[in-house]
């Protein structure tokens, strides 16, 4: 099985980690979660950090405001 270690790093309540996800669903500014055992999740206002092939994690980032792509302010 090829299942991901999800982890959402928030700025005050610190991380939250997602098991044996299984699919991913990025919009322009949310993540929609997926996994086998619990119904699919939406994390607003949520950008891609890094993706770990290697490792099976990524690791997403809430922001307060919505960012563009690329953009590094």
């Amino acid at each position: 099985m090829c299942e991901m270690r999800v982890t959402l790093i928030e700025d005050r309540s610190g991380e939250i980690q997602f098991e044996e996800v299984t699919a991913l669903e990025f919009k322009s500014d949310s993540v929609a979660i997926s996994s086998f055992f619990e119904k699919p999740r939406t994390l607003q206002h949520t950008v891609i950090e890094r993706i770990d092939c290697l490792t099976h994690t990524i690791v997403l980032r809430r922001v307060t405001e919505p960012q563009l792509v690329g953009d590094e302010s």
